[in-house]
């Protein structure tokens, strides 16, 4: 996840980028308004949790009726504002998901992975007179994997190793 701060700067790099990556560039404009706001309300809150925090402090030694309505007038201002704060704040983080990681300038762009460029091969591929199986296929022919069981109890991509497999770790 990229830095606010980063996004605040660099914004027309980090849209270029989701461009890029087939994203909405907009949810960059969206996100500096939420942030902006946040800040806002942020500060605003603070201002107000400052006061109260000194006229807690005098009514401490002091309690005045004064004193004690101005308290109550903080609480009610903060009973307002941190609503709209904790609003802001999901929306935010909700935004700063959205926002892809910057690509390299030498990385080419496409539509999808069909666009992506060998930029180098390293020793020789084996050739084989069958089709290559995965090691899930290879596990589950020769009865050493649990999926159904295994993604009941631990979710998605859950399983067992049994049989064999066991003896083998």
């Amino acid at each position: 996840m990229l830095d606010i701060q980063y996004i605040r700067d660099n914004a027309q790099l980090v849209k270029t980028s989701a461009k890029n990556k087939n994203g909405n560039p907009a949810v960059v404009d969206n996100l500096l308004e939420v942030d902006q706001k946040r800040r806002e309300l942020i500060g605003k809150v603070e201002v107000i949790r400052g006061k109260r925090n000194k006229l807690n402090d005098q009514l401490k030694t002091t309690r005045t009726a004064e004193l004690i309505a101005q308290s109550k007038e903080l609480k009610l201002a903060l009973e307002n504002l941190e609503p709209e704060l904790k609003r802001l704040e999901v929306s935010f983080a909700d935004l700063m998901l959205q926002i892809p990681n910057v690509s390299l300038p030498e990385v080419p762009v496409g539509k999808d992975e069909s666009g992506n460029v060998v930029v180098r091969e390293w020793g020789t591929k084996p050739q084989f007179d069958f089709t290559p199986l995965d090691h899930v296929a290879i596990a589950t022919q020769n009865d050493w994997l649990d999926l159904e069981r295994g993604s009941k109890v631990a979710g998605y991509r859950g399983y067992y190793l049994k049989n064999d497999a066991i003896h083998q770790c």
